[in-house]
């Protein structure tokens, strides 16, 4: 399928089986006498215009499908542009998720585009609306977005993807809602928000530590070790009772931990000067042992920092 003028994605739409002069039809495009032309940008007279989304006639589900499928940056500013004024908070989540996932250096280019700002404006009107999964998938995809375009380039003169205004009203909306968070909704957002270097206060970090430490049991090694990471990188002490409990959670199953997960938990643990009980030393030992040839040169580098320190 060729590309429009515009470079934009062609879109996909039915096309009425009456067949003007000068004009074939494949995929959704018109092909003319001057090569391929997306229908959402040179429809021939007579033809109405039609586009993806809601004002199609596609319904809420669809719209999310057509989202989740944008694999490049034009396919998914374009969508953002022409229907965000419709979207809705699984819209939203989707949208922000799918730009998370592009190349480091698309995500860079979206930084300054009006579509990314209407995104953040309607994700920000929408998040009364939403439950802890997408509270915590937004936060996510905002963290992911902004360590890409960091690295991809590292001024700090640009609009970051999450504001601060943003990220207030997410943590806000993390205490209201704090009781229905699981434990991969804790980890995402904990996370993010060290990602981020966003410290969003003390009450707010003894409020949502004591919620998560009422999960703790059902979280999984990358669960532990990003909760563990988030608290150190965010310089917040959990306190002896959540580290201790998390500790026995971690070692019966520290044959789970993949090597990043050991080498982050036990660097968190030294940056928060907490001595862990020697059962746990002496598992993470065993393991770290065990699975040392999967280890890479940070993950090593980390891992004898710590045992240094502890």
């Amino acid at each position: 399928m060729g590309a429009c003028v515009r470079r934009r994605a062609c879109i996909h739409v039915q096309l009425q089986s009456r067949r003007l002069p000068l004009f074939t039809t494949l995929g959704g495009c018109y092909r003319c006498q001057h090569g391929w032309r997306c229908l959402s940008v040179s429809a021939p007279a007579g033809k109405p215009k039609r586009s993806v989304g809601r004002k199609a006639g596609l319904s809420d589900r669809a719209l999310t499908q057509s989202i989740t499928a944008s694999k490049d940056l034009p396919a998914l500013l374009h969508l953002v542009e022409t229907h965000v004024g419709n979207f809705n908070v699984v819209h939203c989540s989707a949208a922000l998720v799918a730009l998370a996932r592009l190349r480091p250096a698309e995500i860079q280019l979206a930084r300054e585009s009006a579509a990314l700002e209407s995104l953040q404006a309607k994700a920000t009107e929408l998040l009364p609306e939403m439950e802890p999964r997408a509270i915590a998938n937004v936060l996510w995809a905002l963290a992911t977005c902004e360590r890409a375009a960091t690295a991809c380039h590292a001024s700090t003169m640009q609009r970051q993807f999450a504001g601060p205004e943003l990220l207030r009203a997410l943590a806000s909306q993390i205490l209201l809602k704090l009781e229905h968070f699981n434990s991969q909704d804790f980890s995402n957002s904990f996370w993010a928000l060290a990602a981020l270097a966003h410290h969003p206060g003390e009450d707010f970090m003894r409020t949502s530590t004591h919620g998560s430490e009422l999960r703790l049991r059902e979280f999984t090694p990358q669960n532990l070790a990003n909760v563990l990471w988030a608290f150190a990188t965010l310089l917040f002490d959990p306190g002896e009772a959540f580290l201790n409990v998390a500790l026995i959670v971690a070692c019966s199953r520290i044959a789970d931990f993949k090597p990043q997960h050991l080498s982050n938990s036990l660097w968190a643990l030294a940056k928060l000067e907490h001595r862990p009980s020697d059962p746990f030393l002496a598992a993470s030992v065993r393991e770290a042992a065990r699975k040392l040839k999967l280890f890479n040169p940070q993950n090593i580098s980390n891992l004898l920092w710590a045992y240094s320190q502890i």
